[in-house]
């Protein structure tokens, strides 16, 4: 959660946050549980319903594409 708290500031602090201020979403969450796990993010693609959220912080695609 402190990895997803990270990405959350970095978004904010680039102007291109993917939810309002004080909340934390599932997007930093994911991409965050990815990066922990060790998963290059370049090699892995994740399932989402909305791409221009979670594309900021990983490769995303549409879930029903997938």
């Amino acid at each position: 959660m402190r990895l997803a708290a990270r990405l959350w500031a970095d978004l904010r602090n680039r102007g291109t946050p993917t939810a309002p201020d004080e909340d934390i979403d599932v997007d930093v969450i994911a991409a965050a549980q990815a990066i922990h796990l060790g998963i290059p993010l370049a090699d892995c693609v994740m399932a989402t319903a909305n791409v221009a959220h979670l594309g900021r912080l990983m490769p995303a695609e549409l879930w029903e594409k997938i």
